[in-house]
This record gives C-alpha cells, sequence and structure tokens, in this order.
C-alpha cells in the first residue's frame, strides 16, 4: 500500500477541500500517515489569500520538502498555486502543482478505480495540521457560562459565548455534517485574491447536494453547513436559486437546522424575503456575510454595493424579531485611502447589525487584484495596528453584551 501525507495552511474552506483529497485517497486504498518522512507521495493545500498565509505557506512548504524522501513526490494545491506558481517553483523546482480546478489531475498520479469528481467530503471530523489554529483558553466569559449552563439546564449561553469568541471554529463542531455547495464567488471584489485561486463560480447539482443531506440524516444529523467560497449565489448558473436550495433541504425534515457560510450581503438582501421565515423558525441557524466595510466610499473602491443601508436593514429587522440566528461577518481595516471617518461609519454599521463575531483582517496587497494597479494611497501599518486594536476592543465589550442579554432572557424564562 502507498503512503500519502496530506497537510493544510487553508482556511475552513480549503481545509474542507483536503478533507475531501484525504477521502479520495482512502477510497484508493492509500495509506495516510502522520509522518512525512514515511510518504510516498505529500501532498499540501496552501492558501495565499493574504501575504501571512503565504508566508505561513511557503514555511509549510520548506519544512516538508526538507523531510520528504528523496524519491517522494510533493504536489501543491489550493489556492496558492494560481496566486504564487512561480514562487512555489522557485522553493520547490519538482513540485506538482494542482489548482483547486484542475483537480482531476490527482487521478492522473494517482490512477485508482475511484475518480476525485465522484468524491465529497461531508462529515466534520477533525484532522490535525502542520499549522494548525491557536488553541483557546477558558476565561470569566466562559466560566459564566458554565455556570448559568448548571443552574438553569440551557445550552444558550455556552452557544452565544462559542459563537461570539476567536477561534471557537464552527467547522471544528462535531455534530455538524457538512456539504459543499459550490465552489468560487460569483462577486468581482477589487482586493480580492481567493477568486484569482479558485476561479469561476459554479453550483453542485442539486441531487448531488440533497444525496449528501440524506446521507447525513441516516447517521443520524439534524445540523448541516452549507459549504461554498460564496453560495449566495447557488443555482444562478443552472437555473436554481438558493431559496430553492433551502427549501429543499428543509422538505426532507423542517427540524434541520442548516448554516450559511457565506453569502455574500447583496445576495442576503435579494432574498431575504424568502429566507427570513427560515431565520424566523430557527431553520437556518447561522450565516456568515462579509460586509468587509461600512464606510460607501470604500465599498465603491472595493468594487462592491456602495448601498449597505439595505443589508443594514435586513439585519435590524433579524434583531427586531430576535430570530435565534448567530450572525457573523467579516471586516477589512486598513484598505488604501482608509481614514477615521470610514472607520466610524464601519462601528457605525457593527452596533446596528449586532453581529455575533467578526473575523478582522488587516488589508493585504496582492498582485493580480484589480487594487493592485490602482495607485491608491496605503494606510501606515502602525495605524491599521492601532485601528484592528480598537476593532478588537469593541468585539470584546460586544461579546459581553450578547452574552448579558441571553443572560437575562435565560433567567427570566426560568
Amino acid at each position: 500500500m502507498n503512503n500519502v501525507y496530506i497537510d493544510s495552511n487553508g482556511c475552513a474552506i480549503l481545509r474542507h477541500e483536503t478533507y475531501r483529497i484525504s477521502k479520495y485517497f482512502a477510497l484508493n486504498h492509500w495509506n495516510e500517515v502522520t509522518s512525512v518522512e514515511e510518504a510516498d507521495l505529500v501532498v499540501v493545500t496552501c492558501c495565499g489569500v493574504t501575504d501571512s498565509d503565504e508566508e505561513n505557506a511557503i514555511a509549510m512548504m520548506k519544512d516538508l520538502w526538507n523531510r520528504t524522501p528523496k524519491n517522494g513526490c510533493f504536489i501543491v494545491s489550493g489556492c496558492l498555486p494560481k496566486i504564487s506558481r512561480e514562487r512555489i517553483l522557485s522553493t520547490i523546482p519538482s513540485a506538482i502543482l494542482i489548482a483547486n480546478d484542475q483537480l482531476s489531475r490527482f487521478d492522473e498520479i494517482v490512477r485508482g478505480m475511484i475518480k476525485i469528481n465522484d468524491v465529497f467530503f461531508n462529515i466534520g471530523a477533525e484532522r490535525k495540521y502542520y499549522y494548525d489554529n491557536e488553541t483557546f483558553k477558558d476565561d470569566d466569559d466562559f466560566l459564566f457560562a458554565l455556570n448559568m449552563k448548571e443552574r438553569y439546564n440551557s445550552e444558550e449561553l455556552v452557544n452565544q459565548y462559542n459563537y461570539s469568541t476567536p477561534r471557537h471554529y464552527i467547522w471544528k463542531e462535531t455534530d455538524i455534517f457538512q456539504v459543499r455547495v459550490s465552489y468560487g464567488c460569483g462577486g468581482n471584489c477589487s482586493f480580492c485574491a481567493t477568486k484569482l485561486g479558485i476561479g469561476s463560480f459554479k453550483s453542485i447539482p442539486l441531487n448531488t447536494i440533497i444525496k449528501q443531506i440524506q446521507d447525513g440524516q441516516k447517521k443520524g444529523y439534524t445540523k448541516f453547513m452549507l459549504v461554498g467560497d460564496e453560495i449566495g449565489f447557488y443555482g444562478t448558473d443552472i437555473g436554481l436559486s438558493l431559496p430553492h436550495l433551502i427549501k429543499s433541504i428543509y422538505d426532507i425534515n423542517s427540524n434541520f437546522r442548516v448554516g450559511i457560510r457565506y453569502i455574500y450581503p447583496d445576495m442576503l438582501v435579494k432574498y431575504y424575503s424568502d429566507l427570513k421565515t427560515y431565520f424566523k423558525s430557527g431553520f437556518i441557524y447561522y450565516f456568515c456575510s462579509a460586509i468587509q466595510t461600512g464606510s460607501s466610499r470604500l465599498l465603491k473602491l472595493m468594487n462592491r454595493n456602495p448601498n449597505i443601508t439595505p443589508f443594514i436593514e435586513c439585519m435590524k429587522d433579524i434583531n427586531k424579531g430576535n430570530y435565534p440566528v448567530f450572525k457573523h461577518s467579516q471586516i477589512i481595516v486598513g484598505f488604501p485611502t482608509e481614514n477615521d471617518e470610514d472607520i466610524v461609519d464601519t462601528i457605525n454599521c457593527l452596533m446596528t447589525c449586532k453581529f455575533d463575531y467578526l473575523n478582522i483582517n488587516p488589508f493585504s496587497m496582492r498582485k493580480g487584484t484589480k487594487v493592485y494597479n490602482m495607485s491608491l494611497e496605503e494606510v501606515e501599518p502602525i495605524v491599521v495596528d492601532e485601528r484592528c486594536h480598537l476593532l478588537n476592543n469593541y468585539l470584546k465589550s460586544n461579546r459581553k453584551a450578547l452574552m448579558y442579554e441571553k443572560a437575562k432572557q435565560i433567567i427570566l424564562d426560568a
């Protein structure tokens, strides 16, 4: 039996794809080893969305290559092959590069009975990686949540803590059945390197998704995470839509809980009237919609819809109805020309939307993106650090406020 070593420095979406690659090798009777020194073949899936991600990926590759057996084959997949092809090959000249839209090339190398396009990964079992996330240490808020759980026999405050806390990643939850529903993004943001590495938007056929949902149901799962680089555009290339997909899952079992990762703000607005009933009932219990900034001026430079008001109104409606849905978002700090007024606009937007959690990302200029050639004045790194610190402080205080409101409701309902 041949041995394969598989690793990743990627995001939740890329790690999901890494699980799929792992399953592909297992189905073709390869033995996945935990030591690269034992491998006949090494596969690394690498993120290159930011400079930091690329540096981490290159460091990982160098280390693994130095420990790969002399006759071992080394494959680099993920987003990085299309974003920094030359740098990968200058680091490991003999590396085989397989981009996200070229995964069928694995079949040429493995020559197994099972083809990778026939393999889907859909269970969130935990894996260990060379480049893994920092372990989160419990704090006073967590101890308070545990105390409330013990006293009132309620998981609600623990859930609020988990969905409002860095490094409590949803994709690590063992009761979630992950189902990939699309690849790529239908947007065209000026800053985004992800699309360079992933390619055009593509929906997975509805019948394939439904078969996976039913498979999860047979295994006893009731909680499903719909995974994609941007799934608000689902079905636009095959004559369907996201609401059609959600209804198809609802028709299987209305007591399921479904998460959406990710949905473009404009697509959430477009389908809000169709999705509202699912938010209200808790059928859709989670979504992540990256607003990136609350500044209309910056949104225009980002080649996004500068009118964020309709999205804010949707968030206000969810908050007013107290719908049982966790709302996540993402913010870019330090986009070229960003000023204090833009940050104030962003904070005002966040305070109105009341997201449960934010992923705060310092801007990273990436070659090949539209903004790279726009000749905009960049923000000083020290200013970016200060603004990130400000937003992180907001995030901490926001978590306390959300937990206080949840605790108050638990006590009142007791």
